[in-house]
């Protein structure tokens, strides 16, 4: 059995009732995270992470697979929102990074995939010393049974955001889009950031696309139905962390990713 990890994850295998695992504490996020510009985000995400970051796509390597991702900073291993080893008060963390160390993995059985998803747990936070989530009867605790909820519902929120990024591939409203940086106080040249994609408004108001059938509006609905439960949204508190993101830091970009971001793959043959 062989496990691909989903974005950022280094060696997945998976979770089993008897292990332990070090949890994140509060505000602690990822090594990744920590030292990435970009993470990505599911649909209905994106108005609590619209509050604190700006939002644009990404797409695979040589396919017209798009993801959405919030910005975290212009530069390679910028992240503007984690200072003094903790995520920036007030300011909204998104489920990829909150979920960790587990993740949800597809499951292939002779290049079939399979219903089911597997949860798996990065290996190095099995630990001896960290929280049990089930007893000695196998019941889950509290604590798991909020993780679980977790993994299941941006598991989903994440397939209809695939499905989003599909409908709008399709109807062709993805435009690779450039932006130039200029650093104040210092005389170098303007750079090149690249590597994003945006929404063509006026495409998307031509294509009618909310008049296709149940299409868009199934996508909405779900999106309103995950606000209800709060759980992959999680809270907002404060005011909007916009300060953190300040003009004369935009100095450059490096998004991207290769594979579905979010999942892991297991290939059983």
């Amino acid at each position: 059995m062989q496990i691909s990890p989903p974005f950022g994850y280094k060696e997945v295998v998976p979770f089993l009732k008897t292990q332990k695992v070090r949890l994140l504490a509060p505000g602690e996020v990822p090594d990744f995270v920590q030292h990435g510009n970009a993470i990505p985000i599911s649909l209905s995400e994106f108005q609590p992470v619209a509050h604190d970051y700006p939002i644009v796509f990404t797409a695979t390597e040589g396919t017209q697979s798009f993801a959405p991702v919030a910005v975290l900073g212009l530069t390679g291993g910028e992240n503007l929102f984690y200072q003094d080893d903790s995520w920036a008060s007030g300011v909204y963390i998104p489920a990829y990074a909150r979920r960790y160390p587990f993740c949800m993995a597809r499951v292939n059985v002779n290049q079939v995939e399979q219903k089911d998803r597997l949860i798996c747990v990065e290996k190095k936070y099995i630990d001896d010393q960290g929280e049990q989530m089930f007893d000695e009867k196998g019941q889950p605790n509290a604590k798991w049974n909020d993780l679980e909820r977790l993994l299941g519902e941006y598991e989903a929120d994440l397939e209809r955001s695939r499905e989003m990024c599909s409908i709008l591939a399709d109807y062709g409203l993805f435009e690779p889009f450039t932006m130039q940086a200029n650093v104040r106080g210092q005389e170098a040249q303007p750079l090149q950031i690249t590597g994003m994609y945006r929404v063509v408004e006026k495409n998307l108001v031509r294509s009618r696309l909310d008049d296709q059938g149940r299409q868009a509006g199934q996508l909405g609905e779900y999106g309103a139905d995950e606000a209800k439960t709060g759980i992959l949204a999680g809270r907002v508190v404060g005011d909007s962390g916009s300060e953190c993101l300040r003009a004369e830091q935009r100095v450059g970009l490096a998004l991207g990713y290769h594979g579905r971001p979010g999942q892991g793959e297991v290939d059983i043959r």
